[in-house]
């Protein structure tokens, strides 16, 4: 079920955001005060007002909005979904739904109106080995064609996969991978797993990317959510440690080739040469953060708790 809730903001216009929890922190470093209200009351869930848009999806896992208001949302298990007055479905080849992995992230290009180019994120399999690739696809006349495949050899798993793209204000496209499970592959500048990858919308690499290839940032656990504050700065939310003791999710300020610690250092360790977050979760606690929007001066997020 896809749920669209609205929330009152300070000039009383109003937001709306199809995701389940929302949580608002200030997009500044020094200007950081995590609040926490408490848990809300089952009397003002009730009175939450939302619409339902759409219902029955399988593992639906991206939104992007096309021009005309029409939502395409991924399913998992490899479709992307057309909702608007109607509803269609366009099954995607090749796609290998794997634990975390399948069809994952959606991304429209920024002239998507001249060039119609659409981005998908998925897992698949090659030569029996579990990786992620993105491709490109035209969409119009209500049909995807013209499929290429612009950046491959991204490590997949069941666990870790990455799979958040989203176009920064300068027209290039970042990418957020996972360590698919390999702890080392963080660290391992020369590998894409553990990484927020930046491309051109061809899927050449950028001149000025810091190690020559797609990566952009690395020492990442499983980022997800991405997005741009108002002065042009790029903020991820990233899942920490799992299992019997959970915690240490992150808010991180991105900057080109630094290295943000993974599995090194957690939490609010430090290490000369990497970054600690921003904000993080605890030792024992859990956001499993996922996507991101930046919104008059704070970081949005969704999570599972």
């Amino acid at each position: 079920m896809l749920l669209k809730y609205y929330f009152k903001v300070a000039s009383w216009s109003i937001l709306s955001i199809a995701i389940l929890a929302v949580i608002g922190l200030f997009a500044s470093k020094e200007n950081f005060l995590p609040q926490d209200s408490g848990p809300v009351s089952e009397e003002k869930k009730s009175n939450l007002p939302f619409e339902i848009v759409a219902q029955n999806l399988e593992i639906p896992w991206e939104i992007v909005f096309l021009p005309n208001g029409d939502m395409l949302v991924t399913e998992r298990p490899g479709r992307v979904v057309r909702i608007g007055k109607d509803r269609k479905v366009y099954p995607i080849s090749g796609v290998a739904h794997v634990g975390e992995g399948g069809l994952l992230g959606l991304a429209l290009h920024p002239k998507f109106s001249e060039n119609n180019f659409l981005y998908i994120y998925l897992t698949t399999q090659e030569r029996g080995k579990v990786t992620n690739r993105v491709e490109r696809y035209k969409f119009a006349s209500d049909k995807l064609t013209d499929r290429q495949v612009i950046l491959s050899g991204i490590p997949g798993a069941s666990v870790h996969d990455g799979g958040r793209m989203a176009f920064s204000p300068d027209g290039y496209l970042y990418i957020t991978t996972g360590e698919a499970g390999q702890e080392k592959l963080s660290q391992d500048t020369s590998n894409l797993g553990g990484k927020i990858l930046r491309i051109r919308d061809d899927g050449s690499i950028p001149a000025d990317n810091p190690f020559g290839n797609a990566v952009y940032s690395y020492g990442h656990r499983n980022s997800q959510g991405l997005a741009w504050d108002d002065q042009g700065q790029l903020w991820s939310t990233e899942h920490g440690r799992s299992g019997v003791a959970s915690g240490f999710d992150e808010l991180n300020l991105i900057e080109k080739g630094k290295n943000y610690g993974w599995p090194e250092i957690q939490g609010d360790e430090t290490r000369k040469g990497m970054e600690k977050p921003v904000a993080n979760s605890g030792a024992n606690t859990t956001w499993a953060p996922s996507g991101a929007a930046f919104y008059k001066g704070s970081i949005f997020f969704s999570g599972l708790r």
